[in-house]
């Protein structure tokens, strides 16, 4: 990842050394917490549908890894055989996925997450970019509510347009993991999102 070279003086140290300390006590298999056992369930056939749907939707045209293999194959192959693959790939850390396949199931585990986080409401509305259905106009939205809702609160109101350049990247994956731990998230999803990263 990139991780800055140096921390800046306005991060907490000791919280990142700590969060490190405590993400090598995660177990290598762990529990899914939350109610509803969101990360539990085996991939069905109705993940796989939905993927093929979202695939469809988007378009094909993504490149293709070493392994040759594109979305166009992925979409003839029947999707039983699909749910097969991406459960042994949840149960079992030997098989490699690689390129369109990779993403297919990294898919499929950003659904059960969005919908856990949409029906636990983890995400707030103001979060758009991680809303299903909203879209950067929001941004002008919230803000044009914001200015006018002011002067009701007759407080300053104070904005930042902040470039996030490299964000995703740069994300401590140490506090990521103990985040959604304490949010209750767990069991052969996170696993193997955490043996990919």
């Amino acid at each position: 990842l990139n991780l800055p070279k140096e921390l800046p003086v306005d991060f907490d140290k000791f919280c990142l050394t700590w969060d490190r300390m405590l993400a090598k006590d995660i177990p290598q298999v762990t529990m899914d917490c939350t109610t509803g056992q969101y990360f539990s369930m085996d991939v069905g056939d109705d993940d796989v549908a939905r993927v093929k749907t979202h695939i469809c939707k988007t378009g094909a045209e993504s490149s293709h890894g070493a392994d040759g293999v594109d979305y166009d194959l992925i979409l003839e192959i029947p999707n039983e055989d699909l749910v097969k693959l991406c459960n042994k790939c949840l149960n079992y850390h030997i098989i490699c996925l690689e390129s369109c396949l990779l993403k297919v199931l990294t898919m499929i585990i950003h659904q059960h997450m969005s919908t856990w986080a949409v029906d636990k409401k983890i995400i707030p509305e103001w979060q758009n970019g991680f809303c299903v259905g909203y879209h950067i106009l929001n941004n002008a939205f919230i803000y044009d509510m914001a200015r006018e809702s002011n002067p009701t609160h007759h407080k300053p109101l104070f904005m930042a347009f902040v470039d996030a350049t490299n964000a995703f990247p740069s994300t401590n994956q140490d506090t990521l993991w103990l985040c959604l731990i304490d949010l209750g998230m767990g069991n052969p999803m996170f696993d193997w999102l955490r043996f990919v990263y």
